[in-house]
């Protein structure tokens, strides 16, 4: 059978569904992987992974019509009503649709093909922080309305499964963590020896998307204050903040800005920092409940971690010793926090990092998707 991902970006090798699709390719059943995206410029329309796996970046005629909601929603269906064409010639079996807003068209071409569909959704969408007014109202509507036509529904952490069971009724569910492949990292010096920190200044990195509402304003503020201090900081990434990291390093000499690594080497780039942060603001629901892939990414790089006191990551730092959680970000509470650190024993540390590094890694991920899909999907278990 042939399977398609719909997603609502360019899709540039997001690793997440770059995971999943390799791990769908091994199934006998699947003939052909098609991520299907938009096409926005600059990349390439037909785009080939591997034999098994290609990206097709949609062209849209009202791609330039301004970005408010009447004008969003027409660019919707002329995406929509292309993927379904394509769906319905290609003969298409599986969907996996990866937002809440092409819900009801992945739902259409099940109902059309007589697909199976997979709603793999990456966040508690419905309650992220920002989405409000009529588009927030929308949403709820559509995953409320459309949510029961998935034959599978994939999510992002245990509290966000079960809100969808509380809030739906549902129970075909499966949480899917955004773990990194498992591997043995190697210390080195690759951030010191690109960014020039000196080799006695110890690193704590941020990694991830640039955006609001991850702490970054505050993280870069803090560092900011710190004077005469062994530790600097380095954001890695892309996004709309990178400009200003740039202005904050450029003022001040413990701040630096690293370009996003390719997901291959991200984490030769965290294993040569020494402490990790996903420190996320959580004025939502969606962000209380979070489970970041850059805090997966800090443990299998054996890095200690300091997160804020989102219930999920808290919980998991808190029962495994693996680092502090810090309930507000402040030059005294983050200071203090490596200070502990420094204080801990190094073995006992790096003992609990090797234990979750293997419970928390991609191949244990792939074992819940396999059952999971064995017996929603294709009915064999």
């Amino acid at each position: 059978m042939k399977n398609i991902h719909i997603t609502a970006s360019p899709y540039n090798h997001p690793s997440r569904i770059l995971k999943e699709t390799r791990f769908l390719s091994e199934f006998a059943e699947i003939e052909k992987i098609i991520v299907v995206a938009l096409n926005q410029g600059g990349e390439p329309e037909c785009e080939e992974i591997d034999a098994n796996r290609t990206i097709w970046r949609v062209p849209l005629v009202t791609k330039s019509l301004p970005k408010i909601l009447p004008f969003q929603l027409l660019k919707l269906l002329e995406y929509s009503t292309k993927i379904l064409i394509f769906a319905w010639k290609n003969n298409v079996r599986l969907v996996n649709v990866h937002n809440v807003a092409l819900l009801p068209q992945a739902a259409l071409i099940k109902l059309v093909c007589k697909a199976r569909l997979v709603y793999d959704t990456h966040e508690l969408e419905t309650e992220t922080n920002g989405r409000k007014g009529l588009k927030k109202i929308l949403s709820k509507i559509v995953e409320r309305v459309f949510v029961s036509h998935a034959d599978l529904v994939i999510l992002v952490g245990w509290k966000i499964e079960n809100w969808y069971r509380a809030k739906y009724g549902i129970d075909n569910t499966v949480t899917i963590l955004n773990c990194p492949y498992s591997r043995a990292p190697k210390k080195s010096n690759l951030l010191r020896d690109e960014l020039h920190i000196k080799g006695d200044q110890r690193i704590l990195i941020y990694q991830g998307g640039l955006f609001a509402g991850r702490g970054i304003e505050q993280l870069l503020e803090v560092f900011s204050q710190i004077e005469e201090t062994d530790w600097v900081l380095v954001c890695m990434g892309f996004g709309q903040l990178d400009v200003l990291i740039n202005q904050y390093a450029s003022k001040n000499k413990n701040i630096f800005f690293q370009k996003a690594a390719p997901p291959e080497s991200v984490l030769d780039y965290t294993s040569s920092a020494d402490v990790g942060i996903a420190y996320i603001d959580n004025p939502s629901l969606n962000d209380r409940y979070c489970l970041p892939n850059k805090f997966f990414e800090y443990v299998m790089a054996r890095l200690p971690v300091i997160v804020n006191d989102s219930e999920e990551m808290a919980e998991i730092v808190e029962g495994t010793g693996i680092g502090f959680v810090i309930p507000e970000l402040t030059p005294e509470s983050l200071l203090l926090a490596l200070q502990k650190l420094d204080n801990k024993s190094k073995l006992e540390i790096a003992d609990s990092l090797d234990l979750i590094a293997d419970k928390y890694s991609w191949e244990s991920q792939e074992s819940r998707m396999l059952v999971a899909y064995k017996k929603y999907v294709f009915h064999t278990q």
